[in-house]
């Protein structure tokens, strides 16, 4: 009887459901049942995987005992009589990789030499090579294959290398397909490097020990906070200029209840500065009247603000009023709000970090 094996190169389109599945998984067609085995290891050994890269590539206790239980299963697999060498081969792979998490190199690289022997192009003897040192670059074998696994693996190769937009955008590359089943394992690890990319990113434009920040400052740091520009750039990149061309367009610098000064993007951050840039983008996700605070005071005899140092007639009364009393900010002494004291990044980021 013939046989055959599915390629990852055989399935020429996007990941989509149980196909990216059997493209990352190469299979006898005669065994079947045998194939299903192999997959739902291959679950357990992304899973710990996941887990491994979070750490520093290091397991816990616990999770080094799930890397012993899996090997042991995977040589109970390697048992079965008239196995294809392909899929031999994947196991050899998945167990040398048991082996690296387990933190014996030797034992891995054993693997790795006979996974080898068995058949040369499997996904997954790829990334034990890659892990092992001996292959530096996935991603020729990654366009070659068109392999969802060799994505999540460049996305890693990145990762590792501190460059955390790149990998960023290579686990968006394979989440975008809503079955795939690398998404729960490594989603904590994409998480990571959005999160140390911005961090670099911020850093590099804003010195955290200064007093004061600017304009352009404040809005590289809220740019820097997953989702919350979303609104206004559609989730593209903008940075500098554009990004405090687009911010100032969409209103987020101007004063809701009156008329303030223009700002530039080196102007110097003030608390009411601040204030008005926090309470636009508030009332914007929250579908909240900006504008609720001078309405309902202006309407009142004799009506008195009840913030010491802030008038009725501020063009920044409503932004002042309104992230004091949703707690995004404090009266400095528990009356007066001291708009024109200058605001630092770290203060900035404390507030900005409440309306996440």
């Amino acid at each position: 009887m013939k046989r055959f094996v599915i390629y990852a190169t055989a399935l020429l389109f996007a990941f989509t459901g149980c196909a990216s599945l059997q493209k990352d998984i190469l299979i006898s067609a005669e065994d079947t049942a045998n194939s299903e085995r192999v997959q739902e290891l291959e679950n357990q050994l992304v899973t710990l995987d996941g887990l491994y890269m979070l750490n520093g590539q290091k397991l816990s206790k616990d999770d080094n005992a799930q890397a012993e239980f899996l090997r042991m299963e995977i040589d109970r697999e390697l048992q079965q009589p008239h196995m294809d060498k392909v899929v031999e081969s994947r196991l050899l792979a998945m167990k040398g990789r048991c082996m690296l998490m387990q933190a014996k190199k030797s034992d891995a690289l054993k693997c790795c030499k006979t996974a080898k022997s068995k058949y040369e192009n499997d996904v997954q003897l790829l990334i034990l090579q890659r892990r092992l040192g001996l292959i530096t670059d996935i991603n020729t074998y990654r366009v070659k294959l068109d392999s969802e696994v060799l994505t999540i693996e460049e996305a890693l190769e990145h990762y590792e290398k501190g460059e955390y937009d790149i990998a960023s955008g290579l686990f968006d590359l394979v989440f975008v397909n809503p079955e795939t089943i690398y998404r729960e394992p490594y989603a904590a690890v994409r998480q990571k490097a959005w999160d140390l990319r911005n961090v670099d990113s911020v850093n590099a434009a804003v010195n955290w020990n200064e007093k004061s920040l600017t304009v352009m400052q404040m809005m590289t740091i809220a740019n820097s906070k997953q989702g919350l520009l979303d609104y206004y750039t559609a989730g593209k990149k903008y940075e500098g200029k554009k990004l405090y061309q687009l911010l100032s367009k969409a209103g987020l610098m101007n004063s809701v209840s009156g008329t303030s000064s223009q700002t530039s993007e080196k102007t110097e951050v003030t608390r009411a500065i601040s204030a008005r840039f926090l309470w636009n983008l508030y009332t914007a996700k929250n579908s909240i009247n900006p504008s609720k605070y001078s309405t309902k005071y202006k309407n009142r005899t004799n009506a008195k603000s009840p913030v010491a140092d802030v008038g009725l007639d501020s063009p920044d009364f409503d932004a002042i009023l309104g992230t004091v009393e949703n707690e995004i900010m404090t009266l400095s002494d528990g009356k007066n709000f001291e708009p024109n004291k200058v605001f630092s990044a770290a203060e900035f980021d404390s507030c900005i970090n409440k309306l996440k």
